[in-house]
This record gives C-alpha cells, sequence and structure tokens, in this order.
C-alpha cells in the first residue's frame, strides 16, 4: 500500500444500548475536527535483583490486555441522545444530573453504550462503549459544543472494536 494522506471523512458518531442492532442506533451527532482514538494496552512490569530489584529495569513485561478511548466534540448534536449518554447508564428512561445507586456493573450488566463512528473510509464500531471522563458542554451566545469520552472494552467475544459496514 502506498503512502499517503489519510482522511476520513465527517464522522456521525451513533449510539445506541449495548448489544443493539444496526436499525437501532440512535445518530448522536457530527464532530468538529474528526474523534480522537488511543489505544492504551495494559502491562505488569517483572523486577529482578538482576537489574537493579524494583529500582531498575524490568526484566519482563507480562501483557494484560487493552482498552480504547474515544474523545469526541461535537458541535451539531441531538440534546435528547446526548441526555441518554449524559445518565451514564444504557437504561430505558435515563435521568441526567442523577447519581444512580453504587455497585451497577456496567460491562456484564449490559448498562454501557455501542458506539458507532461513521465516515466515508475507516468506520469503527465500538460495541461495549462507557461514558467515562469529560462531559462538557458551554452555554452562551456562541455555538455551543459538546465534549465527551468514552473508554471501550472487548465484547464477549474479545472485540474491542471492528469496521462498521451498517447504514
Amino acid at each position: 500500500m502506498a503512502v499517503s494522506i489519510q482522511v476520513s471523512g465527517a464522522v456521525l458518531v451513533k449510539v445506541g444500548p449495548q448489544g443493539c442492532a444496526d436499525n437501532n442506533l440512535a445518530a448522536l451527532g457530527y464532530t468538529a475536527n474528526g474523534v480522537r482514538i488511543q489505544e492504551e494496552d495494559f502491562f505488569e512490569e517483572v523486577h529482578s535483583d538482576e537489574r537493579g530489584g524494583e529500582a531498575g529495569p524490568p526484566v519482563e513485561l507480562v501483557y494484560h490486555g487493552k482498552r480504547v478511548r474515544v474523545t469526541l466534540e461535537l458541535v451539531k448534536w441531538d440534546a435528547a441522545v446526548a441526555d441518554q449518554l449524559a445518565a451514564r447508564l444504557g437504561v430505558t428512561t435515563p435521568e441526567p444530573g442523577k447519581q444512580y445507586e453504587a455497585g451497577i456493573v456496567m460491562i456484564g450488566g449490559t448498562k454501557a453504550f455501542r458506539l458507532v463512528l461513521k465516515s466515508a473510509v475507516g468506520s469503527w464500531d465500538l460495541p461495549v462503549a462507557i461514558v467515562r471522563g469529560q462531559f462538557e458542554m458551554n452555554k452562551g451566545s456562541r455555538a455551543s459544543r459538546l465534549l465527551m469520552a468514552f473508554e471501550c472494552y472487548p465484547d464477549s467475544n474479545g472485540y474491542i472494536y471492528k469496521p462498521y459496514t451498517g447504514p
């Protein structure tokens, strides 16, 4: 493959409950300056006295999986869909601003979301996405922007993301 400039085009962000079908996804909106996607791997460092113990460099690294962080800055969005995400839980009747009881299992309890990043080139499907970190919006006389961040984890088949080919 030749080296070339990569432009995926405008990104339409779609969301739905964890495990929902393509036709049940709702359009959240469009981003400004694209979507930021960061893959983070987890490793355990194994130290040995042969290299200075805990003070020295590791003699081995043990891989413990990964997650993907997705950061969005939306300039055009559906407020009702954003309210569902602001509730942080994939529930039938979200209540943004309400603190839910502690101890809710997000992934196993299917309280996460399905996140789709649809573009002309290279659309992504992230089946287990949890709204974490910022959920920020400006209000005033200028056009509002909605900033939000997701952490995405593997589904039951081990996929954190896969290509999206739906509508």
